[in-house]
């Protein structure tokens, strides 16, 4: 990994943006069931009505963004407290990955003090959310500080990551969804991922590359990682659990596609913890009720996220914590934001004093 020269290492607001390449993942699958490919369809409809109108990272560029791609630049805002720095990976064929960094509020001021390390998935859509509710909850002591690691794209908006997050975040290949199913009249002239199943690249990224620089570069509690992931997202956040616990210790899981490659996770979930007998973590998944509504029933978003936390309770682990949650009328884009601030609270639980 190295840092991309003049490319946003330093203040938001003075990060490069432009276009990011697309390595290609090999192409082996030959099949995928048909309520899969449709599965696909809704979730790439359902990010893209998400980032839309989405502008690129108020801490990048020269001051301006463009509002929408192609339109009127927009003078640019910024987080406080917030860094920007772009990594170049080794282990995903150097592509170039924006870091959004954002400082707890007392990092200024206890110059001693070190801090977990929360890593936010999709961060080209959900890092100012994330970033403020885990700097406001401190305030009444329900969360510890923490910093917020938001992994994203150099790219335009949240709709140009949609082909970038379907490489990394998928744990297996699955040509057939990438052919027919991506963006299939959902958004017309959309570039088509240059492959799937690259979540065992990207989770190296993460855990060879991108952590030891954080901790290198800030004052962080060494080993104390978590990771917050959604939809696609979630099932990557899962693959990392499963093969590779030691990266993270603290999971938030939202609205997980489990129904990925005919349900493939629910067998790394099964070999994994048939293969231990303790596993030191904390681990919430959240969806939302409406996502099992017609004509998403056949996803079984919601029942699979209670079989996989039965299944990972019922392994009767000393050491591991889990929770599920399943958020009354909310949909797949409406969970986010409630299930994120009910689950940054189960993985970094606080004593709260007495009265």
């Amino acid at each position: 990994m190295m840092a991309v020269p003049g490319a946003g290492v330093g203040r938001a607001g003075r990060a490069g943006c432009g276009g990011a390449a697309w390595p290609t993942v090999r192409r082996a699958r030959d099949s995928a069931h048909g309520h899969l490919r449709r599965a696909a369809q809704v979730a790439v409809a359902l990010a893209a009505a998400a980032g839309a109108g989405v502008a690129c990272d108020p801490g990048v560029g020269d001051g301006r963004v463009g509002f929408p791609p192609g339109g009127t630049a927009l003078p640019a805002a910024r987080i406080p407290m917030t860094e920007v720095h772009t990594l170049r990976s080794t282990n995903v064929d150097a592509q170039a990955y924006q870091v959004r960094v954002a400082l707890p509020v007392s990092y200024g001021s206890r110059p001693e003090a070190r801090y977990p390390v929360l890593y936010v998935l999709d961060a080209d859509l959900v890092f100012g959310t994330v970033t403020e509710v885990t700097r406001a909850l401190p305030i009444a002591q329900e969360l510890p500080e923490v910093i917020v690691v938001g992994i994203g794209y150099a790219v335009e908006s949240f709709v140009a990551t949609l082909g970038l997050r379907a490489r990394d975040y998928t744990p297996t290949e699955d040509p057939v969804w990438m052919e027919e199913s991506f963006g299939q009249a959902v958004l017309p002239g959309l570039p088509p991922p240059e492959g799937t199943g690259g979540g065992p690249a990207f989770l190296a990224f993460l855990a060879e590359e991108l952590a030891p620089f954080i901790d290198g570069r800030y004052r962080t509690v060494p080993g104390d990682r978590g990771i917050f992931g959604d939809s696609l997202g979630g099932i990557f956040a899962l693959y990392a659990l499963f093969h590779r616990p030691e990266a993270f210790r603290r999971y938030i899981v939202g609205s997980p596609s489990l129904w990925w490659d005919d349900e493939v996770t629910f067998g790394h979930a099964e070999r994994f913890l048939a293969d231990r007998e303790d596993l030191s973590a904390r681990v919430f998944l959240g969806v939302g009720s409406l996502e099992e509504e017609p004509p998403a029933d056949e996803f079984r978003m919601v029942s699979n996220v209670e079989r996989l936390g039965e299944m990972m309770r019922s392994a009767g682990f000393p050491s591991l914590h889990v929770e599920w949650r399943v958020f009354d009328g909310e949909t797949h884009m409406t969970v986010p934001p409630v299930l994120f601030t009910r689950g940054v609270r189960s993985v970094y639980p606080v004593d709260r004093p007495a009265g």
